[in-house]
C-alpha cells in the first residue's frame, strides 16, 4: 500500500517516467518520515558509538568504510531525494532511470558490504590463531557502563618488536580479576593488563581471559544489518518495479536505509534497558 494517495498528486505525469510534482503537503508528510528516519539512525548510531568505535580500531582504514557500503549509498540516495524532493521541490524527469540507478548502486552496495562483512569475520578468525603475547599493557583510560559491567577503555601495549600501539576495547568486567574490576569502577588508571594481538595489525588484539571482551562482535551486528537490508531493498524494489510508486512517493529511496536503522536502534534501546550504555 502507498504512503500517498492520488488527491496529493498536483501534477499530471505528461509521459511515462516524465516530470512530475507533489502537492506541498505530500512533500512535507515525505520530508517528516526522512527526518524521523535521520533521527532515529542518529540515536541507534549514538547508543551504540562505544562499541562501534572500540571494533573499528581493530580494522584496517580502508576497510572500515568497506563494511559500510550499503548503508552509505541507501543513506545519500535518501538525503539526494530528501534535498532535492522535499527541501528544493524539484520535480522527477526520468522516474524509470533514476530507479535503474538506484536499483543498482544500491545492489552493487550490498555485494560491497557483503564482502566486506565477510572478509572481516575472516580476519577476526585468523587473527585469532596467529596472536602472540605483547610484552607489556595497560588501560590507560575509560569508563564504566550504566550498571557497571561494561567498561568500555584505551588501551595501550608495546609488541614483541618494542612498537607501541593504542586501541579501544570492550571489556566484560566479570570476567576479570576483581583488582581489575574495582580498579575500572573507580577510574584508577592506568591498569595493567595482559594483551595478545595479531601480528599483521597489532590493534587486532585480545585482552587475557581471551573471552573478557563484549557480548558481541562487530560482524555478527553487521550480518543482521545485510540480511534487514537485503530484505528492505527486495521489498522497495519490488514495490517500485510493479509501478506502486512511480506516481507517488519512490519509496525505494528512503526504505533500505530502515536496514541498518532497525538494527541500531534495537541495540540501543536493549542497551539502555540493560543499563550497557
Amino acid at each position: 500500500m502507498s504512503l500517498m494517495t492520488d488527491n496529493d498528486i498536483s501534477g499530471v505525469e505528461a509521459a511515462a517516467g516524465g516530470p512530475r510534482t507533489e502537492h506541498p503537503a505530500a512533500r512535507r508528510r515525505t520530508g517528516l518520515l526522512i527526518l524521523g528516519t535521520l533521527a532515529l539512525l542518529a540515536l541507534g548510531v549514538l547508543g551504540n558509538w562505544p562499541f562501534l568505535a572500540a571494533e573499528h580500531t581493530r580494522m584496517e582504514p580502508a576497510h572500515r568504510w568497506l563494511v559500510w557500503a550499503a548503508d552509505g549509498t541507501a543513506l545519500a540516495w535518501m538525503l539526494w531525494f530528501g534535498l532535492g524532493h522535499c527541501a528544493f521541490g524539484i520535480p522527477e524527469r526520468n522516474a524509470d532511470r533514476t530507479f535503474r540507478w538506484a536499483l543498482l548502486t544500491l545492489m552493487a552496495g550490498l555485494a560491497a558490504d557483503t564482502a566486506g562483512t565477510a572478509l572481516l569475520a575472516y580476519r577476526e578468525e585468523s587473527g585469532n590463531e596467529r596472536k602472540v603475547p605483547a610484552r607489556q599493557a595497560q588501560l590507560t583510560g575509560g569508563r564504566t557502563s550504566l550498571n557497571g559491567e561494561l567498561a568500555y577503555v584505551h588501551c595501550r601495549f608495546q609488541d614483541q618488536s618494542g612498537t607501541w600501539h593504542e586501541t579501544r576495547l570492550c571489556l566484560h568486567l566479570v570476567l576479570h580479576p576483581p583488582a581489575l574490576q574495582d580498579a575500572a569502577r573507580k577510574d584508577q588508571y592506568p591498569i595493567p593488563v595482559q594483551v595478545t594481538h595479531d601480528p599483521d595489525w597489532p590493534p587486532r588484539c585480545w585482552v587475557t581471559p581471551e573471552d573478557a571482551g563484549g557480548t558481541e562482535s562487530l560482524y555478527a551486528m553487521l550480518l543482521c544489518v545485510l540480511v534487514f537490508q537485503g530484505m528492505l531493498i527486495g521489498a522497495a524494489a519490488l514495490h517500485a518495479w510493479t509501478g506502486q510508486s512511480r506516481s507517488r512517493m519512490p519509496i525505494y529511496r528512503i526504505i533500505p536505509v530502515w536496514g541498518v536503522m532497525l538494527p541500531l536502534g534495537c541495540g540501543a534501546l536493549g542497551k539502555l534497558l540493560s543499563g550497557e550504555l
